[in-house]
């Protein structure tokens, strides 16, 4: 365990060097010759350690790690990039008070990491890496591209969840957005990713044989809008989205649409809308974290349903069918649901017909507050969730689903993550800025 501060005041001062070559033993020089009271311990090989302390740089040192580093005041690393990102997780679980690292290369290491977010997120990791070499002259292997890309969003993904909870428990709060929007979007959906057989093994899917192939991911994007086009359409507000993305459960990633949609103003926008599919989950976070936003079901999805509706009164219907569903489309962009259901129920099914058309119409009973599609275009809303649907397509698609991917939940998650930052807001990217929050006391 560390020494109290008592029993370290009356020592010299230890610094630790780790690589004690010509970077790292000039260091250690410069350090002798500028402060008398200290004591330099070096780690590295043997033969380079035994010339170290030949030349006067060192007092005394160690191959061993935790040796070396055991409670210095300060330790310096001076080691090639991969050795140094390798020793990392030792080099912070030592004892140790203070560390400084250098890397001679420190700055295209940097810049590469970057382009390895970017260059990993954009495509395949073997793409990745060749582009990682012609354009920062760093080179990895396919597998430390994708270790690392997959680092980087885990972190980002927990830093993602950490603000989260200190949103939504009220421990952090954001201010609201300048210059505050009129209007703010929720817009929510999921979609399936393959996945390899272990992560799949015991789930129930909609292949032939039952069995799952994908897991889903959610994804919830914000964005915002102030005007209307010459038609009298809503505009979305240019660069104002911001993604989120996670295969958690809608339990944890009700969480992180709660803390997203805090930190982009819904506590503040004079109309806050949330837009998504039929699917319940989506409904119970818009009713629990943002009970009084206006719930929107996507217009193309219920068309789609009104479509799927005619098909199975087909047989009943005969040459009517296109005339009848126009008619019902037309109700629906009304906003007239009875009329559809009134419409569809004149119809003297039994049995199994008419157990599947009570399960049609549930979907738009049970979403008729939501279809006042023609009050709502007469309020400037959107009522489509073509935001989110591209967003599945472009953020997760182009990306998790081309042929013969198959991944782990780790490793779509955090790709997700590198993804949905990278197509968010310039200002949310990466990491969040400090001046735009206050700390509850």
């Amino acid at each position: 365990m560390p020494r109290n501060a008592a029993e370290r005041r009356n020592e010299e001062h230890r610094v630790a060097i780790l690589g004690t070559g010509l970077v790292g033993g000039s260091f250690a020089m410069a350090l002798r010759r500028a402060f008398l009271e200290i004591r330099v311990v070096g780690w590295d090989r043997a033969d380079v350690l035994a010339r170290a302390q030949e030349r006067g740089a060192i007092d005394d040192g160690s191959p061993d790690l935790g040796a070396a580093c055991r409670e210095p005041d300060l330790a310096y690393v001076a080691l090639p990039v991969e050795e140094t990102t390798h020793l990392l997780p030792e080099i912070a679980a030592a004892e140790m008070g203070n560390y400084l690292v250098h890397a001679p290369d420190g700055e295209r290491y940097i810049r590469a990491m970057i382009r390895d977010d970017i260059a990993a997120a954009a495509g395949p990791f073997a793409g990745a890496a060749s582009m990682l070499e012609d354009l920062a002259g760093v080179h990895l292997t396919v597998k430390r591209t994708e270790r690392a890309a997959e680092a980087s969003g885990a972190a980002q993904a927990a830093a993602v969840q950490e603000q989260a909870s200190l949103i939504s428990g009220r421990k952090v709060v954001p201010l609201p957005p300048r210059p505050l929007p009129d209007m703010l979007y929720g817009v929510i959906d999921g979609t399936g990713v393959p996945m390899t057989a272990r992560e799949t093994a015991g789930r129930n899917g909609k292949a032939e044989d039952g069995r799952a192939r994908t897991r889903e991911v959610k994804l919830a994007v914000f964005f915002t809008q102030d005007t209307l086009d010459d038609g009298g359409y809503p505009v979305r507000d240019p660069s104002s989205s911001s993604y989120i993305a996670t295969f958690e459960p809608a339990s944890v990633f009700a969480g992180l649409v709660e803390a997203e949609g805090i930190r982009r103003g819904a506590n503040h926008v004079r109309q806050l809308t949330i837009l998504g599919d039929g699917a319940p989950w989506i409904w119970n976070i818009a009713t629990s974290k943002f009970p009084g936003a206006t719930q929107i079901v996507d217009l193309f999805h219920a068309r789609e349903h009104l479509h799927d509706l005619a098909r199975r009164l087909e047989f009943m219907l005969g040459d009517r069918k296109d005339e009848w569903l126009a008619a019902r489309l037309e109700d629906l962009d009304y906003g007239d649901i009875d009329g559809i259901c009134r419409a569809a129920r004149v119809f003297p099914l039994v049995g199994t017909k008419k157990a599947e058309l009570d399960t049609a119409l549930g979907y738009f009973e049970h979403n008729a507050p939501r279809m006042r599609y023609k009050w709502f275009r007469s309020r400037g809303l959107f009522v489509g969730s073509g935001v989110v649907e591209s967003g599945c397509k472009a953020v997760i698609g182009q990306r998790l689903k081309l042929s013969g991917m198959r991944w782990s939940v780790t490793g779509a998650d955090a790709i997700a993550t590198l993804r949905c930052q990278q197509a968010s807001r310039p200002e949310d990217r990466i990491w969040p800025a400090r001046n735009n929050q206050t700390v509850t006391v």
